[in-house]
């Protein structure tokens, strides 16, 4: 079993499959409020009940990052991903305005 392992990690480096293929230890739905945007590299920060999360302008759905403001309600799914440890803490996805 030990050499199929090794087999099956040698392709999935071979084939780039372990930086598309994120490993999620955790995601769970959280609600929050935007506390910071940076327009110019499009990410800002979610505050939660537990956390700050990061998200990008790509896990937003049904506004356009330019649209969102400092204070507004969201609601998002929070992920931890082991094959991209991020400098900028837990990260959220399919975030989305919340009235």
């Amino acid at each position: 079993m030990g050499k199929l392992r090794e087999t099956i990690s040698e392709l999935e480096e071979e084939l780039g499959m372990k930086e598309k293929c994120p490993v999620v230890i955790e995601q769970r739905e959280v609600a929050g409020i935007i506390i910071k945007l940076v327009s110019r590299a499009g990410y800002g920060f979610i505050q939660t009940r537990d956390e700050d999360l990061y998200f990008h302008a790509s896990a937003i759905l049904g506004i356009d990052f330019e649209d969102l403001r400092l204070g507004m309600r969201v609601k998002c799914i929070r992920v931890r991903d082991l094959t991209r440890p991020s400098d900028k803490g837990t990260q959220a996805i399919g975030v989305r305005v919340i009235e």
